[in-house]
């Protein structure tokens, strides 16, 4: 097991031309998705989750490439709250994600990332 961040900003540039060959999933209160976890279960590998400003439960990433990124146009960071706010977790050889503009909220003391039996890099 792997701790990537303790809390704070986690910002990470994506390269534009990937974004501009993925399916978009949208979360948000008038979105398609209420929670980020539902986007990400129905995303498929290099699929991205644009995420509205707000607060959102924790989320669990398994066993696919996907970028969870901030809407910019309805504000500049989304919140997850949770211990640990995020998992990533049976990643293959290959496969990444990538979250953008999230700030990460502890509700207990733990790690806000968390990544678990990666069998790549």
């Amino acid at each position: 097991m792997h701790t990537l961040c303790r809390g704070g900003f986690l910002v990470v540039a994506m390269a534009a031309a990937a974004m501009a060959q993925a399916n978009v999933l949208r979360v948000g209160a008038a979105q398609p998705f209420a929670t980020i976890q539902a986007a990400v279960q129905a995303a498929v590998d290099g699929d991205v989750v644009e995420v509205d400003a707000g607060s959102y439960p924790a989320f669990t990433v398994t066993g696919k490439s996907v970028a969870v990124i901030a809407n910019k146009a309805s504000g500049a960071t989304f919140v997850v709250a949770g211990a640990p706010a995020i998992t990533v977790t049976g990643l293959q050889t290959g496969q990444h994600v990538t979250i953008a503009n999230a700030r990460m909220t502890a509700t207990a003391t733990g790690p806000a990332i968390v990544v678990s039996g990666a069998s790549g890099s």
